[in-house]
């Protein structure tokens, strides 16, 4: 009882608690941000280098002086979660977007960014390609401009059969996301594209070969205006077109879809999808591309991004929101294997505004087994978070909810990390039940 810092009768009742109310497990000790200036919106992670090391590419949206053109902000991993400097290549307008894959088949991974030119009158957006060279640089922006429109993510995949890697593209007419359509980029085979399919009023989030015809397919957001009414699958013909003939899923209210996630969360061997759209909503897929809604569904505020992986090693898949509005936060969610969840992890990221899609990544950024997870704040940081046995991850304290109802607290080293937690006793109230013990 000595590290006990209330009276003994108390920590002898909080102790009994432990054992016998339910619990939540979340993160204590805080990650030391990265600084990467500007105002990050985006990330991917790959190995840039040849090192076996994750590195991970920042898109910079616009640096400090909007005057001027964006960046992408690329940190090198140096081994056992510590990362070199942060090295910037130009784009030709600000970067809102990143994704990395070998666009001309030498082997190296390369950087392909959304950006656009700040002009209110005339929208210029542009798909800007940086070749890698093997050692962790990379060659000049090449850019592919996209007239009338901006581009706001891009979903890479060989589209028809060729060995070449090509571009599926979210755009919108206007900086304020009024109208969404679709743009895909042919690879000619040497990294450099061709403007090909374009479709308003569609706007894709990922691909998977939701049929299972060995042909890659696009979910999309069916949007009218800013807002997706449903959700559907553009069956692809393994030609790099796009047949809009996959079941329509018709969403309870019409919602500005931000990320989503695709994995196998009920083990039927059909591709789900986890949609973070200002909330949270699990689907699940069928044989024919068709979905319905995973119940109980997460119950989630204002989710901007999302990742999926095991990141508790049961051999299920789980999610990590990125969320938040005035302070981004990390909410884990553990997958039970049928489309269901349990009780989140809440961890805090940089006390600032997140972003999405590519707010948030997950990688084993330490090598030790373990998948971390990447979150991007407004604020110009990169957040490493490092997982730990059991789903948890070493990262900054997010008071839970009822924190304010918090009637007793002891101190202790209750998973023998040697490092000392905090467990909470809750007297109940509207956000958690009464007895409810938390463990920080």
């Amino acid at each position: 009882m000595e590290n006990c810092r209330v009276p003994a009768v108390v920590c002898s009742s909080l102790l009994w608690a432990l054992t016998g109310l339910a619990q939540t497990d979340k993160g204590f000790v805080a990650t030391k941000p990265i600084s990467v200036g500007g105002s990050p919106s985006a990330s991917a992670v790959a190995d840039f280098n040849h090192d076996g090391i994750p590195d991970v590419a920042i898109a910079d949206g616009f640096p400090a002086d909007e005057s001027a053109n964006g960046n992408v902000a690329v940190v090198l991993g140096a081994g056992s979660g510590n990362f070199h400097h942060v090295v910037h290549y130009p784009t030709n307008g600000a970067a809102q977007f990143v994704c990395s894959a070998d666009m001309n088949g030498d082997g190296n991974s390369d950087i392909i960014v959304a950006s656009f030119v700040n002009d209110i009158v005339t929208p210029v957006g542009q798909v800007e390609v940086l070749m890698g060279k093997g050692d962790g640089t990379f060659s000049a922006a090449v850019e592919y401009t996209i007239p009338g429109a901006y581009p706001r993510a891009i979903y890479p995949g060989d589209f028809n059969g060729d060995g070449h890697v090509d571009l599926a593209v979210a755009v919108t007419t206007t900086a304020t996301d009024i109208s969404k359509g679709l743009a895909i980029y042919m690879n000619n085979g040497d990294g450099s594209f061709r403007l090909a399919q374009q479709s308003t009023n569609l706007y894709p989030f990922g691909t998977a070969d939701f049929n299972h015809d060995g042909k890659l397919d696009l979910i999309v957001g069916n949007s009218s205006g800013q807002f997706s009414n449903s959700v559907s699958v553009l069956f692809g013909d393994g030609n790099g077109t796009f047949l809009h003939d996959g079941p329509i899923f018709t969403l309870a209210i019409p919602i500005d879809i931000v990320d989503i996630a695709i994995a196998d969360f009920n083990e039927d061997g059909y591709a789900d999808l986890a949609v973070a759209n200002g909330s949270a909503t699990v689907l699940l897929g069928s044989a024919d591309g068709s979905f319905s809604l995973a119940f109980p569904s997460p119950s989630l505020d204002n989710g901007l991004s999302v990742v999926a992986g095991d990141f508790n090693d049961d051999g299920h898949v789980d999610l990590a929101f990125l969320t938040g509005l005035q302070q981004a936060q990390v909410d884990v969610l553990l997958g039970q294997g049928d489309g269901t969840f349990s009780y989140r992890n809440i961890y805090g990221s940089d006390m600032a505004n997140g972003y999405g899609p590519g707010g948030i990544r997950a990688a084993d950024l330490n090598q030790d087994g373990y998948l971390d997870l990447v979150t991007i704040n407004s604020g110009g940081t990169l957040s490493p978070m490092y997982g730990k046995p059991g789903g948890t991850f070493n990262a900054e304290l997010n008071t839970g909810p009822g924190w304010n109802n918090a009637v007793q607290t002891a101190t202790g080293d209750f998973n023998g990390d040697g490092v000392p937690d905090v467990a909470v006793l809750y007297a109940g109230g509207l956000e958690v039940p009464p007895g409810t013990v938390s463990i920080y």
